[in-house]
């Protein structure tokens, strides 16, 4: 049975939708400094999209946005330390490839979401950007809520995990990989994000 990886609208919810700042009545829990990086990339997505930007062309503004081998480290928790070099870039690299496709699949249905910024708190190894994103089309529609986990790489600002409502992608991920590593060992982890991305 292939894989089913939890989708990744956590993230293309917020990165597709025009910044309107920060929300009425929000109080900054520090003075913002991953917020203008989020807004920016979110901007050169929605520029993109409605330029009818190529696969490529997508894929590349993803990978300024998600740093994928932060993203896939957290997902295997402990099981990262155990895989050898070569089966720790095949694994990235098939995950970056899932969100990307799945980023692909959902942006012209999310281009009508409309994100505002709550607030901005420091975290242990970066920063916690709070965000609420609301339905251009259904204004009824119950808005959602949505925090980035943004680090430094260098010099550079990237998320390494989305959580929506409450509930982690890393840790979405991390619980499904556990699960089938467990159950049928690495090998078919890896045949199943394969045919994932195949399907």
């Amino acid at each position: 049975m292939p894989i089913k990886l939890r989708p990744i609208h956590v993230v293309l919810l917020s990165c597709l939708c025009a910044g309107t700042g920060l929300a009425p009545g929000a109080v900054a829990l520090a003075q913002p400094q991953a917020t203008p990086f989020v807004r920016q990339q979110q901007q050169d997505l929605v520029r993109a999209v409605r330029a009818g930007a190529s696969t490529a062309e997508l894929d590349a503004k993803v990978k300024q946005l998600l740093d994928f081998g932060r993203i896939a480290e957290l997902s295997l928790d402990g099981e990262w330390a155990t895989r050898t070099p070569a089966q720790r870039q095949e694994f990235t690299e098939l995950l970056a490839a899932i969100i990307a496709k799945s980023y692909r699949e959902q942006l012209r249905s999310l281009v009508d979401y409309q994100v505002q910024y709550q607030q901005e708190e420091p975290m242990s190894d970066g920063r916690l950007v709070h965000t609420l994103s609301r339905s251009r089309k259904n204004p009824r529609k119950p808005p959602v809520d949505i925090d980035y986990r943004v680090v430094k790489v260098g010099d550079q600002w990237r998320v390494v995990d989305v959580i929506t409502d409450g509930a982690s992608m890393v840790r979405s991920y991390r619980t499904q990989f556990r699960r089938i590593i467990r159950k049928s060992g690495w090998d078919d982890l890896i045949q199943r994000m394969r045919d994932r991305l195949n399907s």
